[in-house]
């Protein structure tokens, strides 16, 4: 009877969660064990200066150089580590400069790179890491990277030299831009400048001046190599070749079938908003499913605007944190019916004091009603007594749920004349009415059942009034509910909150997979102690 790991396709199941130094082991076991396992230690292969000890011989890695896939170079590499005749199967490329004064990138060492991307035709993916050609020393290379008909995504992190007028990132016949204007379809963009010289780049209105094929664009702390005076968006919408454009913007100018678009700020002053919305208003980007504008500061008219321009697809994302999503953004949603295929939500906004947690709770508890798949969702509040008086719940597929819940005094909505004057008895009903809604939010929580993140009430509590109104995570007010939640994972909460032995005996009990919780309080630091140790001991983190 043949055992299951004589099979290869099991045994190489088995071994993709080994690391490499295990997989060596089973390379002793026999030598069938051997011929399978061999391709997947070196699929994957890196060398870095800091670990030149762990490097195999020239001669170990040109016998095995076939089966490397991904490949990951530093700059400090001697030059004989570049020439391996049998290495024509790498898909993905690494280039990293380790930052030792000896890493130089001089001519010699992209004329090596360069050989690796000319003699491996099925390479995808370039990665360049605190690192940038320069023109000057590296005009083969680039030659390489736009004649190349299989490169499809190109990702460059740290190169803040772009700027430098001898990498010439200006020349429109750059080899970055020569790829975007014919096969790119994603390009990843991480803290580098681009020009916002209007004669560089110029974008004429024909298709040799556009990335027809980019699909995804990724921006992430992009800043401009020569800072625009003018930044009027009536003028940046206007003829694009005289246009005093921003570099990030001229870029995503060019890509008229973006589908996925994702824009990290490091402020919010950073973000050319009035430029962007009149992109959106003016339908460059219809084919969009997918938005994050991150850290931007968008006002809720601006928000709406963007919204109002999307749903010629269905759009499965929309991360929008530091951004006010208000009622009129919400409407944008009603009207461009965005609810349906909404997956990822993010519309937490640090800014957003708890005084405004009526309206913020009116948007989120509308999008909990109204969004049958979403997933992830991060918001600002929730008001317990909106729960309570609100709908069901359509989001009951919810995975990862952010969101600040307030237990409000549900008599705080009636009429001063309607309320109990006698001081007892109006305290009374404040109590009863703040553990009904307690009960309301856990059973509306209780059926999220794939739920494997929940975060509540994320800003600490600073006064009496926020702990009064803060939710309660024990039994007493109604924990029990979610029993069904067994897929939990991690359970955050803000300062304060205080766990007995039955409640750490409960969540031993039904959720198994719990992994991290937040740090709880108790009278008694001794017991605080004893309860982190049990959570320990179940495989829970404190943190």
């Amino acid at each position: 009877m043949t055992h299951p790991l004589d099979l290869p396709e099991i045994l190489l199941h088995v071994a993709s969660f080994l690391d490499n130094k295990d997989r060596e082991s089973c390379l002793l076991v026999c030598k069938a064990w051997h011929q399978t396992i061999v391709p997947l230690i070196w699929e994957k292969f890196s060398l870095w200066t800091y670990r030149r000890e762990t490097w195999p011989s020239i001669d170990t890695i040109d016998r095995h150089a076939h089966h490397i896939s991904t490949l990951a170079y530093c700059s400090n590499l001697p030059h004989e580590y570049f020439f391996f005749p049998g290495l024509r199967q790498v898909r993905s490329l690494s280039l990293s400069f380790d930052g030792l004064p000896a890493g130089i990138l001089d001519s010699t060492y992209w004329d090596a790179v360069t050989v690796i991307i000319r003699q491996n035709r099925g390479l995808e993916i370039l990665n360049l890491n605190d690192t940038w050609p320069a023109i000057n020393a590296a005009e083969g290379f680039w030659d390489a990277v736009a004649s190349h008909s299989g490169i499809r995504t190109i990702s460059v992190h740290g190169g803040k030299n772009m700027n430098s007028p001898p990498n010439g990132i200006d020349r429109p016949d750059h080899g970055l831009w020569r790829i975007c204007r014919s096969q790119l379809e994603k390009l990843y963009l991480t803290s580098i400048f681009l020009p916002a010289n209007p004669d560089a780049l110029p974008l004429g209105q024909d298709m040799d001046t556009t990335f027809p094929r980019m699909k995804k664009l990724d921006l992430s702390a992009v800043t401009d190599a020569n800072e625009a005076e003018n930044h009027d968006a009536s003028i940046l919408i206007g003829q694009y070749a005289a246009s005093p454009n921003l570099g990030q913007v001229r870029a995503l100018a060019r890509c008229p079938n973006l589908q996925d678009l994702r824009m990290y700020f490091s402020y919010t002053r950073d973000c050319p908003r009035d430029a962007i919305v009149q992109r959106f208003v003016a339908g460059f980007w219809p084919l969009l499913a997918r938005v994050a504008l991150i850290i931007a500061g968008f006002t809720d008219e601006q928000l709406a605007q963007i919204a109002g321009s999307l749903g010629a697809v269905p759009v499965e994302e929309f991360l929008v944190p530091e951004s006010l999503f208000g009622y009129q953004t919400l409407a944008a949603f009603e009207k461009q019916n965005l609810f349906e295929s909404m997956r990822k939500l993010n519309i937490h906004d640090l800014r957003v004091l708890e005084w405004a947690a009526p309206e913020s709770s009116v948007v989120v508890q509308t999008i909990l009603e109204r969004c049958p798949v979403l997933e992830v969702f991060f918001a600002n509040y929730l008001l317990a007594s909106h729960v309570a008086h609100g709908q069901e719940w359509a989001a009951t597929r919810m995975k990862k749920l952010k969101v600040d819940i307030i237990i409000d005094n549900d008599n705080d909505n009636d009429n001063k004349e309607e309320m109990i004057a006698e001081g007892k008895k109006e305290k009374k009903k404040n109590k009863q009415s703040r553990e009904e809604l307690h009960v309301a939010v856990f059973e509306r929580l209780g059926k999220l059942h794939q739920l494997d993140t929940l975060i509540l009430n994320s800003r600490p509590l600073t006064n009496a009034v926020e702990l009064e109104r803060r939710m309660r995570l024990d039994l007493r007010h109604g924990l029990g509910l979610l029993e069904n939640v067994g897929r939990l994972e991690v359970l955050s909460f803000s300062n304060q909150q205080v766990f007995e032995e039955e409640e750490v005996d409960w969540i031993k009990e039904h959720w198994k997979k719990l992994r991290h919780i937040s740090p709880f309080m108790h009278p008694d630091p001794e017991r605080i102690r004893e309860i982190s140790l049990a959570m320990s001991l179940a495989g829970v983190d404190v943190y």
